[in-house]
């Protein structure tokens, strides 16, 4: 993914390490259920944080921050897709609670 000038060897760096280690599928898997549970951006990005941040005390909380808001940006541009097929909006969140679907993604 093309990230702005100056962000981009630091975005590199941050997506190698935590596909190296696991950490990249674990974080969009935490981010993505936490949007399946209708929480916004900022609380499903709090969510991979918190994951990383327990699975990884060895990272300071930039090092995490950077992992998780890269690795967020690469999955959805390199994998949209995928990415987003699982997070509803609003309104199909709804009509699945209408509907008595139980929440969990398919």
């Amino acid at each position: 993914m093309p990230f702005a000038a100056g962000l981009e060897e630091r975005g590199a760096r941050a997506v190698a390490a935590a596909r190296a280690s696991g950490d990249a599928q674990a974080l969009v898997q935490a981010y993505r259920r936490a949007r399946w549970r209708q929480r916004n951006h900022h609380q499903a990005y709090k969510a991979a944080f918190d994951m990383v941040r327990a699975r990884r005390p060895d990272l300071s909380e930039s090092d995490i921050a950077d992992m998780v808001m890269f690795v967020i940006a690469w999955a959805s541009y390199e994998h949209a897709d995928w990415f987003w097929r699982c997070i509803p909006t609003t309104d199909m969140a709804s009509a699945m609670v209408d509907d008595g679907v139980d929440g969990r993604p398919g």
